[in-house]
């Protein structure tokens, strides 16, 4: 067996092949509209809920126990906002800058948009750290559609 033959051949002998994740022609401007268009009402969806979860805790609608906590090491309500709120921004942009990156340098393979999907849908799921969709939806219930729709296209 040549050099060549091992190449193309895993461990299990199958043959791999880099060329069949590859998209191109019409099904690459669909695959990359329908990513677009997944993910941009996403991001707008997530940039909103921020806000609201914002100003629900400045407003109070926090939990008893953990206004006494704050208070025990000397952090106010609205300093707790603050600090939520650019942990959670600073956490999604690397999200959304690493799956934007992906996208943006490798939309013609299909493998790379489905990484660079999972990894923009996974930032507003219910299995990430912050969980201010769920804050939108309890704020605007007509948002519930969207948001589940977009926490269903994170969980799979």
């Amino acid at each position: 067996m040549n050099l060549a033959d091992a190449e193309g051949k895993s461990a299990g002998g199958a043959a791999v092949s880099s060329a069949n994740t590859r998209l191109t022609g019409p099904c690459l401007i669909i695959a990359r509209v329908l990513w677009l268009a997944l993910v941009v009402p996403s991001l707008g969806l997530f940039i909103v809920s921020l806000l609201v979860s914002y100003q629900q805790i400045q407003s109070g609608a926090f939990p008893a126990q953990g206004q006494q906590l704050l208070s025990t090491i000397g952090l106010s309500v609205s300093g707790f906002a603050v600090l939520n709120t650019i942990f959670n921004v600073i956490t999604s942009a690397i999200w959304y800058g690493v799956g934007f990156f992906i996208f943006w340098r490798r939309s013609d393979d299909w493998l790379a948009l489905l990484a660079a999907f999972v990894l923009v849908m996974f930032n507003v799921t219910s299995f990430s750290n912050n969980n201010t969709p769920s804050v939108l939806a309890l704020a605007y219930p007509a948002l519930s559609l969207p948001l589940s729709l977009m926490n269903f296209l994170g969980s799979i």
